[in-house]
């Protein structure tokens, strides 16, 4: 099953965590945590905020995973290229 597009919130495409981890783990072998997610946004996304409020504290992104969100950023069109 597919998953839904993107959502448009400002002119500005966010795809939810399901999105990206579906895309990271099919292309790059693994499946990010959604802090490592929420880590990548906040370093590569203008306003880049925690998806889900009252979240227990953050775990930073490995260095070594942080290319392949990223990536699936750009695929989604959450950030220019």
């Amino acid at each position: 099953m597919a998953s839904p597009a993107p959502t448009v919130v400002s002119g500005i495409r966010f795809a939810s965590d399901l999105q990206i981890e579906e895309w990271v783990q099919e292309w790059y072998g693994f499946v990010p945590h959604p802090f490592w997610i929420d880590h990548c946004k906040e370093l590569y996304i203008q306003g880049g905020r925690s998806s889900v409020e009252g979240r227990p504290p953050r775990h930073e992104c490995p260095v070594d995973k942080r290319a392949a969100i990223r990536d699936a950023f750009l695929h989604f069109g959450m950030l220019a290229e």
